[in-house]
Order: structure tokens, then sequence, then C-alpha cells
């Protein structure tokens, strides 16, 4: 073969490359777009419209004495007539959490799950109008052994119902 064949063939290689990559593109940018939507019209079980976060520095959370602030701050918050539902949470509900492993009895043994873990007061359901499915909301009384699930962590242990 030449020299000239195997330049054409390469150029003509390199052309339907590049045709493929765009469509990948292009593929890509439409399931992304209509993920988007998805997101942005359905019902995803919580309420996230008009909330506002506010992160509080990690060299708080780690303080004992600057810890009690954030409860300060929190009160404070409440006491605006324009602000409806103030609550403590260490992520957002739209952000993802801390994974951990989860050990628990079931019939036929110990068994490890992964599941993801965020820290929530007593206000957060209400902020977020998440509904129980079974259970009592959290109370300020709790004392940070209570665990809620959701369907799909219940599905997962396969419990028939909460």
């Amino acid at each position: 073969m030449s020299a000239v064949g195997t330049a054409g063939i390469l150029r003509k290689g390199l052309i339907v490359f590049q045709f493929v990559v765009a469509q990948v593109f292009i593929i890509s940018a439409i399931i992304v777009g209509n993920q988007l939507l998805y997101m942005q019209n359905n019902d995803l079980g919580f309420n996230y419209d008009a909330v506002l976060t506010i992160s509080i520095p990690s060299s708080v959370q780690r303080d004992k004495t600057l810890l009690h602030n954030k409860f300060v701050f929190k009160e404070a918050l409440a006491k605006h007539p324009e602000i409806a539902s103030v609550a403590l949470g260490d992520l957002p509900m739209d952000i993802g959490a801390v994974p951990i492993i989860a050990n628990y009895q079931s019939d036929s043994g110990m068994v490890q799950t992964h599941v993801n873990l965020k820290y929530a007061d007593e206000d957060y359901m209400d902020l977020y109008q998440l509904k129980l499915l079974a259970g009592k909301p959290l109370t300020a009384s709790d004392t940070g052994l209570e665990y809620m699930i959701n369907e799909a962590e219940l599905k997962v242990m396969g419990l028939a119902s909460p």
C-alpha cells in the first residue's frame, strides 16, 4: 500500500472516530438533560423548594464549646417570622451522606449492608416534609442510637414491612 493510501485510510478513520465521539457527547448531553428534567418535575419524596443551606465550619463541629452555638444560631433563625422552619443536619437532603457498613441480626445470621448515614435533628423531617411509614419521628431527647431507614434499605434487609 502506498503512503498516500495509508494516509487516506488514517484520515477517514480519524473522521469516523471524531463522529462517533461527537455522537457519544450528544447522547450523553440528552441523557443528562432528561435526568435534570426528571429531578425538577417529579416528586423525589422530599420538599426542597426555598431551602437555604448554611454550612457550619468543621472547626465549630469539633469544638464542644462552640458546638452549643449552632443551637443558639438555630433558635435565633427560628425567631424570624420570614423563616418557616429551621433544622440542623450534617448534609442537605439533596447531597449524599456518609457511607458506612451496618451490621444487623437476621434470621439467617449476622448481615452486613452498606448504608448512607445522615445526621438530622428533630425538625429535619418537618423542614423537608418527609413522611414516615412506621415508627416515630425524631425528638430532641433521642440519644443518637435511634435510626431511620428508607424503603430501599428495608428491602435490602429483607423486611416485608417496617
